[in-house]
């Protein structure tokens, strides 16, 4: 074990209470003992069920068993483009598959399902709960699990369905074999995390459902492939992701339970574990999602990403969903219409893999995810949404829709909002948004997918983003860069002493979690205001309370940084700009231009004002818009020196327009 597992293990253990820590050993026990036993003697499905009644089940809620392909394929073409789809499944068929920023990556001839691709690394073959995940040895696991959720599988099962065309279902069976060679049971990087597992078993059902009229569809295969999923289900429910783990994991893989129980209700145990997996799922809904609809992880990637799978775990398998699920999310389609309104884009706040499920969207933009979610809950309300999306779609089927009216998801007029118990005040006006962290730091005791962001601002005027979240990045095997992406600094707050208001002790875990306390919030027609405070400083006796008004009428932002303290320290007050946005300086004052929008923004005079760009030493001045890409922007620094009581105000303006 080098320094980096050993580091790794005593912060996880730390992050752990003894009820989990014992959970953990008598895991470790048992993948040290049957684990073994079943690696080499195989796991086999018992009972067989023959193609014939496969297709003939209706179990689930799939549309194709609902609707004729003549109807949905008459449907779809309609509303969407075929043409756009059979290009992206051409490229599958030649293996040029993306992997986050690697677009269209060539995989050569053969795919490799245990490389790396992004480091050009190989992921060794041995015993699955031997590895450890972050071994830099082997490159970054996140690029194999991508590739391995196969995500990409639905897009070449629905051109076979939508044209019949064999070359598309002998890809998908060519794939899916090849994957069953090189990943025998237990013994590969890819039957390590219950989630991949949970996620590739529902893509791989819903390519069954596509195909399963294909002439390549043989009985022969269809045993192969129902004995990985068994073995699948089998693994998911001996290493369910419970404690300090039971995230977004644990959605996912029950999930995949759910599924995979719905439409083989033959596996052994399939009937127990369905029960006890949708009682899970809507105990973990409540959970992960606040009363006022904001995830618990605190991240807007991360919501949507478990909304999706609590939609099809019901949709698909056809369960009635309970009313406190419903009341969540109804709950969370007004928190995210109400965080996107007056955005280019949906803010992607905390960490983001950009994890989805089922068949990549065509558009794959967090907003038009978060979209897809609106458009979902609307039908499930039974209310008309004017634009469908593709995957509402293949999840209800043929539906009237129409292109135009892209924003009419949630019918009311967003509004000025505290949603107090997840922490997020947004304050809206014709013509701009501004949004403020004041919620916890994350979910759970290690709070593994929060940033250091405690009273963070955004802001977007005229549709166009001005202060913006710095995004992830990267997740392991660069601690460096990890770090800078959720440290305060590179969010829109202050910094003290050049210090994370909580404290970071692994890719995934803090050990020590600023604490936000809301002190008062107005919100009316003309202007809204709140004020709040955290304590991530109080080793250091220091108090940081932000107050934010925002005058609709004149629109004018003051922004009051209010710094309790006795002692000297350094203070730095941060904003991270979007790409576009131009920057114009004379001494504190700064004109930020972004095409015909202009606001104006007046600094502190106490501070001295530094602007930094794409800098490596330290590092300060970047934007990460997708996992795997980073990109230089400009970062506005405001600095001072002060021992005792200091307020800071700074004034935006965004009441002009750029005639140029």
């Amino acid at each position: 074990m080098n320094y980096s597992q050993a580091k790794f293990y005593v912060n996880r253990i730390r992050a752990m209470g003894f009820t989990e820590f014992m959970y953990r050993i008598k895991w470790k026990a048992y993948h040290n003992s049957i684990g073994i036993l079943k690696q080499k003697k195989g796991l086999h499905l018992a009972k067989k069920l023959s193609l014939a009644e496969f297709k003939r089940s209706n179990k689930a809620n799939f549309i194709v068993d609902k609707f004729s392909q003549e109807e949905i394929k008459s449907s779809y073409v309609t509303s969407f483009s075929l043409q756009e789809l059979l290009r992206r499944a051409d490229l599958i068929v030649d293996n040029k598959i993306s992997i986050y920023e690697l677009r269209n990556h060539d995989l050569g001839s053969s795919i490799n399902w245990n490389k790396e691709y992004k480091h050009d690394k190989i992921w060794p073959h041995k015993y699955a709960p031997s590895f450890h995940h972050a071994d830099p040895k082997y490159g970054q696991v996140r690029y194999v699990w991508e590739l391995n959720r196969h995500d990409f599988l639905p897009i070449l099962a629905r051109a076979y369905y939508l044209t019949k065309d064999e070359k598309y279902a002998i890809k998908v069976f060519e794939i899916i074999e090849s994957w069953q060679e090189q990943n025998p049971y237990l013994m590969t990087i890819n039957w390590f995390s219950g989630l991949e597992l949970g996620l590739r078993s529902i893509n791989w059902v819903w390519t069954l459902m596509f195909c399963k009229n294909s002439e390549q569809l043989t009985q022969e295969r269809f045993d192969a492939i129902l004995e990985t999923l068994y073995q699948h289900f089998d693994t998911i429910t001996h290493n369910i992701s419970l404690y300090s783990s039971a995230n977004n994991h644990l959605t996912g893989e029950l999930a995949g339970i759910v599924l995979l129980t719905t439409l083989f209700p033959h596996f052994r145990d399939a009937h127990k574990w369905q029960n006890k997996a949708l009682k899970m799922l809507e105990h973990d809904t409540i959970d992960q999602i606040h009363k006022d609809g904001v995830g618990a992880e605190q991240t807007t990637n991360y919501l949507i990403f478990v909304l999706d799978l609590y939609l099809q775990s019901y949709i698909v398998a056809g369960h009635t969903i309970p009313t406190e699920v419903m009341n969540r999310l109804q709950k969370s389609a007004k928190f995210i219409h109400t965080l996107k309104y007056n955005k280019e884009q949906i803010p992607d706040i905390g960490d983001s893999d950009e994890a989805q499920v089922a068949g990549v969207l065509l558009d794959p933009t967090l907003h038009a995810k978060a979209n897809s979610i609106l458009n979902t809950i609307l039908l499930l309300q039974e209310k008309n949404t004017k634009k469908i999306d593709e995957k509402t779609f293949w999840l209800f089927g043929p539906i009237t829709s129409s292109k135009e009216d892209e924003n009419q998801e949630i019918r009311t007029v967003p509004k000025s909002q505290l949603f107090k118990e997840g922490g997020w005040f947004i304050s809206v006006s014709n013509s701009a948004s501004l949004t403020m962290d004041c919620g916890p730091l994350g979910y759970l005791k290690p709070a593994g997918h929060g940033h250091c962001d405690a009273l963070s601002i955004l802001l977007s005027v005229d549709n166009k983003d001005f202060f913006i979240d710095p995004g992830t990045y990267v997740y392991h095997n660069d601690e460096k860069w990890r770090n800078y992406f959720r440290s305060t600094l590179a969010h829109n707050t202050l910094t003290v002493d050049n210090t994370n208001q909580s404290k970071i002790s692994g890719d995934f875990i803090f050990s020590q979690k600023a604490s936000v306390t809301i002190d008062s919030h107005q919100i009316d027609s003309d202007k809204d205001s709140i004020k709040a405070k955290h304590d991530g400083y109080k080793n250091k006796e220091v108090m940081h309370s932000r107050e934010v008004i925002h005058d609709k009428s004149d629109k004018i932002i003051i922004i009051n940084d209010l710094l309790w303290c006795t002692n000297k320290h350094d203070v730095a007050i941060s904003f991270t700009l979007h790409q576009d946005v131009k920057i114009t300086k004379e001494n504190n004052i700064l004109i930020l231009q972004r095409e015909n929008t202009t606001i104006k923004m007046s600094l502190p005079k106490i501070c001295e004002i530094s602007i930094h760009k794409g800098e490596t030493n330290p590092i300060r001045g970047w934007h990460s818009l997708e996992f795997g890409v980073k990109l230089p922007t400009n970062q506005i620094i405001a600095k001072a020196t002060v021992d005792k009581e200091t307020t800071f105000s700074t004034t935006i303006t965004y009441n002009h327009k750029n005639t140029n």
